[in-house]
């Protein structure tokens, strides 16, 4: 029972020092920086094409498995047609045209997307279940824009 007691004060203890260290609850959201959001499409198996650089990206933490994740990432307007995202993901299915009502869930918005009528996306596993990443591009005559959002299980 003492043992028991014992390990009930050190858990509440490493608690209080996580919560008082500034350590995110579960479900908060997170920033990213460019470090972060190269090593996520890393993992996640999707490769940011040379010319775009990160803009902004969050996170959330979560209690276990792999938490979902979104990112943007910014490039001359000389890749708004996809070609160059299509080249370096083989894995995946080419861009699409997709109506902007057909975007999955993924936080667009709090990333800046503003969809009118169209933009170009793709998606493996196309069945967008768990672990799937959604590239979603967005360009005109001031430049590209790369939004991707990974579901995390």
């Amino acid at each position: 029972m003492a043992q028991r007691r014992t390990s009930i004060c050190i858990l509440a203890m490493l608690s209080s020092a996580l919560i008082a260290c500034g350590a995110p609850e579960i479900g908060q959201q997170v920033e990213l920086d460019a470090e972060d959001a190269a090593a996520y499409t890393q993992r996640d198996g999707f490769t940011v094409p040379d010319g775009f650089v990160f803009s902004r990206g969050h996170t959330s933490t979560e209690f276990v498995g792999r938490a979902p994740w979104s990112a943007r990432f910014e490039a001359s307007d000389e890749f708004s047609d996809g070609v160059a995202v299509t080249a370096a993901n083989p894995s995946f299915p080419p861009m699409m045209e997709t109506p902007c009502s057909a975007l999955p869930p993924g936080g667009w918005t709090s990333l800046g997307l503003t969809c009118t009528l169209t933009v170009l996306s793709t998606q493996y596993p196309p069945s967008g279940k768990l672990d799937s990443v959604t590239a979603v591009l967005t360009g005109d005559e001031r430049g590209a824009s790369l939004f991707l959002y990974s579901a995390g299980h």
